[in-house]
């Protein structure tokens, strides 16, 4: 069964269930204000036939990205949307090579490749911006090309979650199990992606092996000043603080209110971390083969927000986990061979794979609310 075979598949079995009915390891439910600025993209985030690739582009805004941070900037035109990478909107601590930044625009594409049909589009996906992250990405390149098609609207298999869709970052309820058949189903989706493998455990003593290596990587990160202060950059006080950046990580959300003392936040995100890696039902990795190459990375957002999508029909919580490649790059950028935990490196395949990023799922005690956004006029460029 392909990729979009096992998507269309999967759209009925979303719509039977729902008829009956991040990324760092600080924080809980990005939680904000009913009101404000910030939050009217979840709000309008629909958009119709008639608006063109805007309609698209509105979905694409709502995907997850490192610390909120929305990295994305959108060229339109009627028959093509490229995606390009904001270089202002980089973490040049925690992600040094950008490769969390570029599994947030393939998070951004992989939503607007679900709005395709539903809005009237035949989506080609085209990654031209090959090569090894380390060397840097060309601002003027786009990072994803989406050629556009008009054909007749179709059904929607994942567009109706997009608005659904919240980092959980709270603690997940220890006593419900997830069934080994859910992250089988995820593995599905894979088939397409033969560089990547999805590797998780839902049992222990492998799921608390895992769970502690995250852990030291955790503790690891928390002892660098530039990790916190990087943190405490993208964390917003207050609803008005969101409302005015439309972005980040609402403070309340991030696992304590310990201010901007860099000693606060790295306690707050160290009780955070260990609340979420104890209540998770599911742990897990994907893992590459070709880990710094900027498609790759790409790619793996894809899989990242459809994981997301798809725990979502289900009304199981995920949140994804960046510490063991922020973890890596950091090594690799100052040039050291400090290796990744046993606990961790011993659960995963052998030499040569490299995690892209960690995750946890289950079942959430509380619902995350909706985080803050930049709306179209803040990342559209028409006419190019």
């Amino acid at each position: 069964m392909n990729r979009r075979s096992f998507l269309k598949s999967a759209g009925a079995v979303t719509v039977v269930a729902m008829a009956g009915g991040v990324w760092q390891a600080c924080g809980k439910g990005d939680a904000g204000p009913e009101g404000g600025v910030a939050f009217e993209p979840w709000r309008n985030w629909q958009g119709t036939p008639e608006e063109g690739p805007l309609a698209l582009v509105r979905a694409g805004i709502l995907a997850a990205s490192p610390l909120n941070t929305q990295p994305w900037i959108f060229h339109v035109t009627e028959d093509r949307i490229d995606v390009f990478l904001d270089t202002a909107r980089l973490l040049p601590a925690t992600d040094p090579f950008q490769r969390q930044a570029h599994m947030g625009l393939g998070c951004a594409v992989e939503n607007m490749v679900e709005a395709g049909s539903p809005n009237g589009y035949r989506v080609q996906v085209t990654l031209p911006a090959a090569g090894d992250a380390a060397a840097g990405a060309d601002k003027q390149a786009p990072v994803a090309r989406l050629d556009l098609e008009r054909v007749r609207p179709g059904l929607p298999v994942f567009l109706h979650l997009v608005s659904k869709r919240h980092t959980n970052r709270g603690p997940y309820d220890p006593a419900r199990a997830i069934s080994e058949e859910f992250p089988l189903s995820m593995k599905l989706g894979m088939e397409t992606y033969p560089s990547m493998d999805l590797v998780y455990h839902l049992e222990p003593p492998a799921r608390d092996r895992l769970g502690k290596g995250l852990l030291e990587v955790t503790e690891a990160l928390l002892s660098e000043d530039e990790v916190l202060q990087e943190m405490i950059r993208w964390s917003r006080r207050d609803p008005a603080a969101a409302n005015k950046s439309r972005d980040g990580v609402m403070q309340g959300a991030a696992g304590g209110s310990g201010g901007d003392a860099p000693e606060a936040v790295a306690e707050a995100a160290r009780r955070a971390a260990k609340e979420q890696i104890s209540s998770a039902a599911c742990l897990g990795v994907l893992v590459s083969n070709n880990p710094y190459d900027r498609r790759e990375a790409v790619a793996a957002g894809r899989l990242m927000q459809h994981f997301y999508l798809w725990s979502t029909s289900f009304g199981i919580a995920m949140q994804p986990l960046c510490q063991p490649i922020t973890f890596l790059d950091r090594e690799r950028a100052r040039n050291d061979a400090r290796p990744l935990p046993a606990d961790l490196t011993s659960l995963l395949p052998p030499i040569g794979w490299q995690p892209m990023f960690a995750f946890r799922m289950g079942y959430a005690l509380s619902p995350a609310g909706p985080s803050p956004r930049r709306g179209l006029e803040d990342v559209v460029k028409k006419g190019l």
